[in-house]
């Protein structure tokens, strides 16, 4: 994939703030764990699917960064 070095930057940028988010997320499901039975708890669990979509975008935008030329 090409990218402009414009591109990239953003790209970089977009992932530093992605992995801002992921670290804020991780600490909201650890603190749900903390407090109660999570399996039964809503809470926590859009605590954890929110954690794991950061993730998901997190590694796409790190292997984008990856294959750009």
């Amino acid at each position: 994939m090409e990218l402009t070095k414009e591109g990239i930057e953003n790209l970089q940028k977009k992932l530093q703030h992605i992995q801002h988010q992921v670290k804020e997320a991780e600490q909201r499901v650890l603190q749900g764990r903390t407090f109660c039975d999570f399996s039964d708890d809503p809470t926590y669990q859009q605590a954890f699917d929110d954690y794991m979509k950061l993730r998901d975008e997190e590694q796409e935008l790190a292997y984008l960064l990856r294959s750009a030329k």
